[in-house]
């Protein structure tokens, strides 16, 4: 998911007001992060399986440090950038893979 711009206004200052500013990397102490403007999500692994079918997730936002890559996760819920919740958006037919049946298709 794409954060808008008030969604990244939201997050930059919920940083600076967590974190401080400058806040220096755990690793090489440089005070340069690029923080990314799409949230990811980590899920729960399950046995080993690679279908991704039920479990936990969290929504992240990376914060890498410019210098030597060390990443924080952020959560986004906590930060108020994600509704505890919030339903993905559904596929349109345009992002769907190529072999997915359609409404259009579908017969």
């Amino acid at each position: 998911m794409k954060l808008t711009e008030d969604q990244k206004q939201t997050l930059l200052k919920r940083v600076k007001e967590l974190a401080g500013s400058p806040h220096k990397c755990a690793l090489c102490a440089s005070d340069e992060w690029l923080v990314s403007d799409i949230v990811f999500q980590l899920t729960e692994f399950i046995d080993g399986s690679f279908m991704l079918v039920g479990g936990a997730v969290i929504p992240v936002i990376p914060m890498t440090c410019a210098k030597c890559a060390n990443t924080l996760l952020l959560n986004a819920v906590t930060l108020g950038i994600v509704e505890p919740g919030q339903p993905e958006p559904e596929t349109s037919p345009a992002s769907a893979p190529a072999d997915a049946e359609t409404p259009e298709t579908k017969q």
